[in-house]
């Protein structure tokens, strides 16, 4: 091995010359011209010389190209030389082949290197490095195919295409080997556009951590355009980054293509489609398999448009719908909808409708035991509840004016909505509520199960978040009116978008591509006409009003819908609910619990120094001091790369909903606050 003049780094052995091949090539050459000219052949010796020169040019040419090329490796090799292990460098522990390029020069488009086996070959640092010096010194973009860990080889590869690539494919591909280190990457363009990429690793047991994931997840999505997800297989040491699927402004809800006939196995078979997430699978409430429904969601939230699209969608399938508006105003639009047949609005027509739901549920269950029907001779009953918390508050303030004496203390009505959801659904008789904050009336204890399809749209507390989702990091940022959280089909909770159903109210106040949407979700047939709650018969018996009792009212007659009939509406003013009634919401407390008014941080104590270690999730933490802005913890984890002495906090902006990340020492601590208690 020799060594340079004056210094100590290793150098390679020169190149031999082409003048020996030369020598020999004029050598071969007069001898046989000679031997041509003694046997009579004159003109062989001017051929034998033209030869012997072609051959000599031929000889320097390609001698020079292969010096070029051994000179370009050279070069490329010593850069290397420290990473590879070997100590001194050798030509054969670089295999430069399938030339492309010019003639006298070109550029090898695959090279098989040899390391030493004492080099941690899936180590990021090294294959990055190597990456970047075949760049730099070759002039190409390589990717490495092929890892033989055995014989201590890997074999780098580059076409004529990773000369010029893209420069949203050439920035990721910079991007992944100065982060994994990565073997290959393989992106999905649409025209100049990177939508996807793949890669496939080489960093032996540190990727199993959640935080390291975490960790180059961010980097992915703060280095390049867009929002973006991965998907890791960590079986087979690969992960796809793709870019996640923007949110449209509001998809409308679309009549079935094509509707079933109305049996029992129709009704087993029903799905419900009401929202969408964002990788654009429709969310759906399937009856049978979950029999009740709750929507939480503060004023604006989109609640109700929910409940209208629900409505809707089991009308046009036939089935009977009663409707309890608590806020006497919202559902005014559907008293004349096909299959609607009850529509209350006032409290003692309410009273009566969910008495009527309940009856027809006591006696379903007599004929199934008295083996005078099964299951599947019912039709299906939905009662859709609006504003519980309203409807329970105008309850609470007019039931004292009718409770009878010696009666219970509370109303029944409230136990029977209980006993709906917990024997409805072998009744065919199916809850939908919509309320402005989780009440632990559905989703505490055994009723939990019993409303297995849930959404919450807008901004929920903390503790509502922990009741509908089992986490306060869930749905407690602010959301566009109509997205919100949904349970998907694994039981898991998303992000959904809800369909958008128009009032009906408004018919003659839309434009003509609305009404085309009201109409496109009429039933085609009507199996239940519309009905009303007629005054309780008593009255006529009393003059004085005050000697009805809740008896009466929760049994007055149901009869066919006449318009000049007298509904069953009180004609004495309904006092206020109690100020100091604990069973009573107005509207500002209800805002406070779940929409996006207010100061998300009114849901929270004061913040105090808390070290990162005791951070837990659902605490608000200031992510920014600098811009003082907050966000929700959704985890708190080891960052798997310095032994347990920094931790990555995973949070959520209670303002944007933006996923953020954040290292900090264990012992560092961090302006926090705790989710208030109720």
């Amino acid at each position: 091995m020799s060594r340079a003049f004056g210094s100590s780094r290793p150098t390679l052995p020169r190149l031999p010359g082409w003048g020996v091949p030369a020598v020999c090539i004029v050598g071969a050459g007069v001898i046989l011209g000679g031997i041509a000219y003694g046997i009579g052949h004159h003109t062989a010796p001017i051929l034998i010389g033209i030869l012997a020169a072609v051959l000599i040019a031929a000889v320097i040419v390609l001698n020079r190209r292969h010096r070029n090329r051994v000179e370009l490796v050279d070069k490329f090799l010593l850069a290397i030389t420290p990473l590879l292990g070997h100590g001194l460098p050798s030509r054969a522990h670089v295999h430069a082949s399938r030339w492309s390029g010019p003639f006298m020069s070109g550029l090898p488009r695959r090279l098989v290197i040899s390391y030493h086996p004492g080099i941690d070959e899936t180590d990021p640092k090294f294959t990055s490095e190597l990456l970047d010096h075949a760049e730099r010194r070759l002039g190409l973009r390589y990717r490495i195919t092929k890892d033989d860990d055995r014989r201590c080889l890997k074999t780098l590869v580059s076409t004529e295409k990773d000369a010029a690539l893209p420069e949203a494919e050439s920035r990721v591909r910079a991007l992944i080997r100065e982060t994994l280190g990565a073997v290959t990457v393989d992106p999905t363009m649409e025209g100049e556009h990177l939508v996807a990429f793949t890669v496939q690793y080489g960093m032996g047991t540190k990727l199993t951590k959640l935080p390291v994931r975490r960790q180059f997840e961010k980097i992915v999505e703060v280095s390049l355009p867009g929002r973006w997800r991965a998907h890791w297989d960590l079986e087979r040491d690969w992960v796809r980054f793709e870019l996640k699927p923007e949110m449209p402004k509001m998809i409308v809800h679309e009549p079935p293509a094509q509707l079933p006939e109305l049996t029992h196995r129709s009704y087993m078979e029903a799905e419900i489609p009401y929202a969408t997430d964002e990788d654009g699978k429709v969310i759906v409430w399937k009856p049978s398999r979950d029999p009740h429904m709750l929507i939480v969601g503060g004023t604006g939230s989109g609640k109700t448009t929910c409940e209208h699209t629900i409505l809707t969608a089991v009308a046009q399938l036939g089935w009977r719908v009663h409707v309890l508006d608590g806020k006497e105003i919202e559902f005014l639009g559907f008293h004349a909808w096909p299959n609607v047949e009850l529509v209350a609005d006032s409290v003692e027509a309410q009273v009566r409708m969910v008495q009527n739901a309940h009856d027809i549920m006591k006696e379903r269950y007599a004929q199934i035991k008295a083996r005078k029907a099964t299951k599947a001779d019912f039709d299906p009953l939905v009662v859709v509840i609006d504003e519980y918390a309203s409807f329970k508050a105008s309850v609470d303030a007019w039931y004292p004016e009718v409770k009878p004496k010696g009666g219970p203390t509370k109303p029944r009505v409230y136990n029977q909505i209980a006993n709906i959801a917990r024997l409805g659904r072998s009744a065919k008789v199916h809850l939908v509520i919509g309320i402005q904050r989780p009440d632990v009336t559905f989703v505490d204890g055994e009723m939990r199960d019993n409303f297995g399809a849930r959404t919450s749209l807008g901004r929920l507390s903390p503790q509502g978040a922990q009741m509908m989702w089992d986490s306060q990091a869930i749905g407690v940022t602010r959301a566009p009116r109509g997205h919100g959280i949904a349970l998907d089909a694994d039981g898991n909770p998303v992000e959904v978008l809800t369909h958008y159903t128009p009032n009906p109210e408004d018919a003659q106040n839309v434009d003509d591509v609305e009404y085309q949407r009201l109409q496109a979700l009429l039933p085609a047939e009507t199996h239940y006409p519309r009905m009303m709650v007629a005054p309780p018969r008593e009255i006529e018996e009393f003059e004085d009003l005050e000697l009805v009792t809740y008896d009466m009212y929760a049994h007055a007659p149901i009869v066919p819908f006449d318009g000049d009939a007298q509904p069953a509406l009180r004609t004495t003013p309904r006092p206020a609910p109690a100020a100091d009634d604990e069973t009573s919401l107005d509207d500002d407390t209800e805002r406070e619990h779940s929409s996006n008014s207010g100061d998300p941080l009114d849901d929270y104590e004061l913040p105090s120094p808390v070290a990162a270690t005791d951070l837990e999730p659902g605490m608000a933490i200031c992510y920014d001091d600098s811009l003082s802005v907050w966000g929700v913890v959704t985890s708190v984890e080891d960052d798997g790369l310095s032994d347990g002495e920094s931790l990555f906090i995973e949070y959520r902006d209670l303002q944007t909903g933006e996923d953020g990340i954040l290292s900090v020492n264990e012992d560092d601590p961090i302006d926090a606050r705790s989710p208030k208690g109720e």
